[in-house]
């Protein structure tokens, strides 16, 4: 599956606002999709970026690999933002961010966005 292939999928779940495939080393969205004018996808890779690098080095203090990490998610008022490694090659560098409305179902988009990540080639 491609980056472009990969947000189509992501961009289907139900409630997703914002799908984005993330360069982590470049900053850069690599494909994304948006039903949200206030969510700006190369926002959203610069600013994950920061926020998967913090995750990592927490990671790194308590002892684990990046293939420990099944995802983050960070829970707003109205909307969660779910960030899940590409690991399915090792670690390369990618990750997949999905914005959610709040209503949806939490769990069965991070397992969705997880069978994605296993599915992408990049």
């Amino acid at each position: 599956m491609t980056p472009s292939q990969a947000v189509d999928q992501i961009i289907a779940i139900r409630g997703a606002r914002t799908a984005t495939v993330v360069d982590y080393y470049a900053r850069l969205s690599l494909a994304s999709r948006t039903r949200s004018s206030d969510l700006d996808p190369s926002a959203i890779a610069a600013v994950d970026t920061d926020v998967f690098r913090a995750e990592l080095d927490a990671l790194k203090a308590f002892g684990y690999e990046v293939g420990a990490l099944r995802d983050i998610t960070v829970s707003l008022l109205d909307r969660s933002h779910i960030i899940v490694p590409v690991l399915n090659r090792g670690w390369q560098g990618v990750f997949l961010h999905l914005a959610l409305d709040r209503g949806a179902e939490l769990a069965g988009a991070q397992d969705r966005l997880r069978e994605v990540a296993r599915a992408i080639e990049v």
